[in-house]
C-alpha cells in the first residue's frame, strides 16, 4: 500500500507540475483571427528583420545644436507558414548634438507618439518602396492586414536615445549610401536606445493575452552603414509615409572617397558651414529591433482541466491516506 500510494502521489504531482510550464512575457497570437487560445502561438521574441529609421529635420551636426522633429520607423518579421508581423512608430523628439556633432541625444518632447504592430497573413511588404508596413500617418492597410496593438511611446534610459560613433564626421570621409539611394553620400553613424510602449488598444480577435495592462519594451540599434550585418543594404524610399530629404546636391570636397563629386548628403553636413543647405535635412538609418513583451501566457482549456484533475487527485490521495488504518500508513 505504501508503494502504491507513493506512485499515486507521484502521478498527481506529474500531472500538476507538468501543466505549470514557465513562460517569460510574450505576445500570444491567434493567426486565424477567431480569438481562440487553442492554436495560438506565444511570441517571446518576435523575429524582426532589418528595418529603417528616419530622423526628420533633426540635425545640425557640424556644430553643437538643438533641433526638434520626428523619428519614424518601420520593420517586418516573418512568421513561417503564417505570414508576417510589421511595426511602425512616430516619435516627436528634441535632438541635441554635442562634441562637434559626434554625439546626438534624442529626448522625447510634447506631441503625439504612435506605435502599432500589424499582422498580415498575405504579406505585401516592399522594403525598397517602404510600403505594406501599416496605416500610420495616412498610410493604408493591405487586404487582409490587421492592426494587433497600438499605443504611445516613452524613451527609457534617463530620457535619451543616443546616436554615437559618428567618427567619420571628424575624418571627413564620405561613402555612398545603400543601393536604394546610391546617388546620396553619407557618413557612418551608429546608435542604440530603449523605448517603452504603453498599449492603448488591442485586437482581441488576434491577441488572446492581456497587453493593455502590461505593454512592452523596444531595444533599437541603428547604423548608417548599409553594408554592415545584419542589414541587406536597402534603405526604404519612404518611412511611415515620409520621403527623406537628403538636401541639395553639393560639391563634395572632403578629401575622401567622394571628393570632387556633386551629391546630396545624408544629413550630417547639411548645416556645416560652406558645405550643405541652410536648414536641417534628414538622416536615415537601418535598424535592428528586439522587443520584450510583458503579457502573460494564457493556457488552453485542456491544460486547465488537467491542472484541476491533478489537484483533485492530490486531494483524493491525501484523503485516502487519512482514512488508511495505522498499519497500512507505516
Amino acid at each position: 500500500m505504501k508503494t502504491k500510494q507513493k506512485a499515486l502521489l507521484a502521478t498527481t504531482l506529474a500531472l500538476t507540475l507538468g501543466t505549470s510550464v514557465a513562460f517569460a512575457g510574450g505576445l500570444q497570437l491567434d493567426p486565424t483571427g477567431t480569438g481562440n487560445v487553442s492554436g495560438s502561438i506565444f511570441l517571446e521574441d518576435p523575429p524582426w528583420g532589418g528595418g529603417n529609421v528616419l530622423a526628420d529635420d533633426l540635425f545640425e551636426l557640424g556644430d553643437s545644436s538643438t533641433d526638434s522633429g520626428n523619428i519614424y520607423a518601420h520593420a517586418s518579421g516573418i512568421l513561417p507558414g503564417l505570414g508576417i508581423l510589421t511595426y511602425q512608430f512616430i516619435l516627436p523628439v528634441d535632438s541635441t548634438s554635442a562634441g562637434g556633432g559626434t554625439t546626438v541625444n534624442f529626448t522625447d518632447r510634447a506631441g503625439t507618439s504612435d506605435f502599432a504592430i500589424f499582422f498580415d497573413p498575405t504579406p505585401n511588404v516592399d522594403s525598397a518602396a517602404g510600403t505594406g508596413y501599416g496605416d500610420l500617418n495616412g498610410g493604408s492597410l493591405d487586404a487582409g492586414q490587421v492592426e494587433l496593438l497600438s499605443g504611445t511611446i516613452e524613451i527609457d534610459d534617463a530620457g535619451t536615445f543616443i546616436f554615437t560613433d559618428l567618427t567619420a564626421l571628424l575624418s571627413g570621409t564620405l561613402q555612398a549610401l545603400s543601393p536604394n539611394n546610391s546617388g546620396v553620400a553619407t557618413i557612418t553613424g551608429n546608435g542604440s536606445g530603449k523605448l517603452s510602449v504603453v498599449v492603448d488598444t488591442q485586437n482581441e480577435s488576434y491577441v488572446v493575452n492581456d497587453m493593455i495592462d502590461t505593454g512592452f519594451a523596444v531595444d533599437l540599434s541603428i547604423t548608417t552603414l548599409g553594408i554592415s550585418l545584419p542589414f541587406t543594404g536597402n534603405s526604404s524610399a519612404k518611412v511611415v509615409e515620409v520621403t527623406p530629404d537628403f538636401g541639395d546636391a553639393e560639391l563634395i570636397s572632403d578629401g575622401g572617397s567622394l571628393d570632387g563629386q556633386t551629391l546630396p548628403v545624408n544629413d550630417f553636413l547639411c548645416e556645416k558651414s560652406g558645405i550643405g543647405t541652410s536648414s536641417p535635412c534628414d538622416m536615415q538609418y537601418e535598424s535592428s529591433t528586439a522587443m520584450t513583451f510583458n503579457g502573460a501566457f494564457v493556457p488552453e482549456p485542456v491544460t486547465l482541466a488537467l491542472t484541476g484533475l491533478g489537484m483533485g487527485l492530490m486531494g483524493l490521495a491525501g484523503r485516502r491516506r487519512r482514512l488508511l488504518p495505522e498499519d497500512d500508513k507505516a
